[in-house]
């Protein structure tokens, strides 16, 4: 049995919901997206500014959603 000595942090549910709308977002295809490189490298450091160093990889997704 493999136990994973670190456990995974989990979104609730309303940071999921938020984590995909942005991913939707940012992988859409239009022409006329509004959302830049340089609003996305906003958004990511900002989220690491907010969560703090020592933040799980879902926790980060989810700051970098609130803020986006």
């Amino acid at each position: 049995m493999n136990i994973d000595p670190e456990p995974r942090a989990a979104l609730a549910e309303d940071q999921a919901r938020r984590v995909l709308m942005v991913q939707a977002f940012e992988t859409s295809a239009a022409d006329d997206a509004l959302w830049t490189a340089e609003d996305r490298a906003w958004a990511s450091r900002l989220a690491r500014q907010t969560a703090g160093a020592d933040a799980a990889p879902a926790q980060l997704l989810a700051e970098r959603a609130r803020h986006a």
